[in-house]
């Protein structure tokens, strides 16, 4: 992995070259920064207005795929004309799309009922926050007091383990862990979707976390995939040194489109 701005020139003009865009970008930790809380996340006026600006092109699709629930991420960007993969794209929004994975859908009570039971569970850990969002759930402990961070961890475990002859799967993420249904689906199996559909097209990846890795690894060798962080281990072909630098690189890679106006 190496870093972006060290190659900026020979990316920019590969990226003017391009007959075709699709941007896929990952919101929290990305786009916008991480927070306390999940709640408090919010897009920067600069960083709104250039993925307005790239909306309206005919050459550029915009992707934003995240672990949120698919309102809330709609409501957060507050963009038309956009692709919503919510729910570590388990479900797709957007022009002429509208899709939900259909074995996930089919297993909404089973993680209604692990919700009901994590919420009694962590009753017992202040600063904790259950997020339902329906077809997955994310447990957030960013405020949770450090005396209370082994037995959170203990508890993890033990449910875990019970729920391992479940057909969900645990993930662990920036002070979250996730369970999600056991299906064959991820952010990256979302951004082939899109990339089929948008045949030709060449996709740029932006993400911060474990879960942007699989998107990555769809995009490396076809397009661009950028790890917004330190270098270290991943599949991303370069990184840059944190998400203050995602909006100069956006600010860039639309500056790069309009040579070709």
């Amino acid at each position: 992995m190496r870093s972006l701005w060290r190659e900026w020139a020979r990316i920019r003009n590969r990226l003017a070259a391009q007959r075709r865009v699709l941007f896929l970008l990952d919101f929290d930790g990305t786009l916008a920064p991480l927070t306390r809380s999940h709640s408090e996340a919010r897009l920067s006026a600069e960083i709104r207005s250039i993925l307005s600006a790239l909306r309206r092109r005919e050459d550029v699709r915009v992707a934003i795929l995240s672990g949120r629930a698919l309102p809330d991420l709609r409501s957060l960007v507050g963009l038309p004309s956009l692709y919503y993969c919510g729910n570590h794209g388990l479900q797709i929004e957007g022009p002429g799309v509208s899709f939900s994975h259909p074995k996930a859908a089919s297993m909404r009570p089973l993680i209604q009922g692990l919700a009901e039971r994590l919420e009694r569970d962590l009753a017992r850990f202040p600063g904790s926050v259950l997020e339902n969002k329906g077809l997955t759930l994310s447990v957030h402990y960013r405020r949770v007091p450090r005396a209370g961070i082994e037995s959170l961890r203990r508890l993890r475990d033990a449910l875990q383990a019970e729920t391992s002859d479940l057909p969900v799967r645990w993930r662990d993420g920036h002070k979250v862990w996730e369970i999600l249904p056991g299906v064959r689906w991820h952010k990256g199996a979302a951004g082939r979707y899109l990339m089929r559909r948008m045949a030709r097209s060449f996709p740029v990846a932006l993400g911060d976390d474990t879960t942007d890795e699989d998107v990555f690894a769809a995009v490396r060798r076809r397009g661009l995939a950028i790890r917004v962080g330190p270098a270290g281990a991943s599949q991303a072909d370069y990184y840059l040194g944190g998400q203050s630098q995602v909006t100069r690189f956006l600010r860039g890679a639309r500056a790069a489109l309009d040579t070709k106006a």
